[in-house]
């Protein structure tokens, strides 16, 4: 299966065609952002500390930023701006937010920006930089040093050091992987990353060298579940979670030593998972489902990583990525059939989400969301 997208109106056509359906592989951009309490205090803001949120707009090849209010949540625009590239499918920053980087689906590269500390504007970093054909979700290491991007129609991840002063991206090489890559993660401890692929069902796993950046691969990849779209891993590094299409979410363990994937357990979902993240502290998994245009929320067993349902709350129209703020007091979602960005809080007892304010506008087919708070 492979996902084609053209910058004419047939593209629209095909577009609304997928909404109406069910399962396609459009429906399952990944990518990632934020949530606040309703039953704790909001974070403290001082004058050295804000709040952004950037959302890759598909169709429009841009990137809408957003300021967002420390105390409720709520995003407002701040500016537009190109990618360089053509369909950007994944946004995400680095773990100081002193760079942001989309993956350009069409054109085959990585668009980096710097982030102003004060407005939170972009400025490009030099020329978008080659990936492999069809990149479709990124991942960044915790330190910020290595970047990967899982290339969907040449079945490779790229591999790349980033100058942590700059921002630029430079080449370390290319790993093969399973058919149709969809979704990365790199775990905490930045020892391993971990690639879904659509083509044979599975999650490859790979170790980083931690001086190039370079991956190699553990073992055999696992069974990921029928159509896994995304894969996020526990802040505590003991536990993996794939999204699968058909309306599953897959739980694994991880060898703290190996690295290697042990199948647990698996819960249902919404229709057609496709992008998963979880909350800064571990607690709360929050998974967003296509065809239901909802968010289905998750408690996690701090020692066995199990997953128990919790709530489900409508979205805008078909989400394609959720993620939490690195606070852990707000919800967002890129809503690929509305052409906006759901925002929530989040109780801090029960995970479960409360919208904040309506959804705001981005441009057009949204596909991924991603906060920082940016410390000056």
């Amino acid at each position: 299966m492979k996902i084609q997208f053209k910058k004419d109106r047939k593209f629209m056509s095909i577009r609304t065609a997928l909404v109406a359906a069910s399962f396609s592989m459009l429906l399952t951009l990944l990518v990632a952002c934020g949530g606040y309490s309703s039953k704790t205090s909001p974070p403290a803001t001082t004058a050295s500390a804000s709040q952004f949120a950037y959302v890759s707009n598909s169709f429009d090849n841009t990137i809408s930023s957003y300021s967002m209010d420390q105390t409720t949540g709520k995003l407002q625009a701040i500016s537009t701006v190109s990618t360089g590239g053509i369909r950007p499918f994944s946004v995400l920053a680095d773990p100081s937010a002193h760079f942001l980087f989309a993956g350009n689906f069409n054109s085959g590269n990585i668009s980096a920006f710097s982030i102003d500390a004060k407005t939170g504007t972009l400025t490009a970093v030099g020329a978008p930089v080659a990936t492999g054909t069809g990149p479709r979700s990124l991942a960044i290491s915790p330190n910020g040093s290595f970047l990967y991007a899982s290339n969907q129609n040449s079945n490779t991840v790229s591999e790349f050091s980033v100058n942590t002063t700059t921002g630029a991206l430079t080449p370390v090489g290319t790993v093969a992987t399973g058919p149709i890559p969809f979704s990365t993660a790199v775990d905490p401890t930045g020892r391993f990353v971990y690639v879904v692929t659509r083509g044979d069902d599975s999650v490859w796993a790979y170790r980083i060298d931690a001086t190039t950046g370079t991956l190699t691969q553990i073992g055999d990849p696992v069974d990921g579940g029928i159509g896994p779209n995304a894969v996020t891993i526990h802040p505590s590094g003991k536990f993996a979670y794939v999204a699968a299409g058909t309306g599953t979410l897959e739980e694994f363990s991880i060898d703290a030593t190996t690295g290697a994937l042990t199948h647990v357990a698996a819960v249902p979902s919404g229709v057609n998972a496709v992008s998963l993240t979880i909350d800064t502290a571990g607690r709360f998994a929050y998974v967003a489902n296509f065809n239901d245009s909802s968010i289905s929320v998750f408690s996690i067993n701090q020692t066995t990583g199990n997953l128990t349902a919790v709530d489900t709350t409508s979205t805008g129209s078909n989400p394609t990525s959720v993620i939490v703020d690195p606070t852990g007091h707000f919800a967002y979602s890129a809503n690929f059939g509305s052409n906006d960005v759901s925002m929530f809080s989040i109780d801090a007892t029960t995970g479960k989400l409360t919208s904040v304010a309506s959804p705001a506008a981005t441009g057009t087919d949204p596909v991924s969301v991603f906060a920082i708070r940016k410390v000056q």
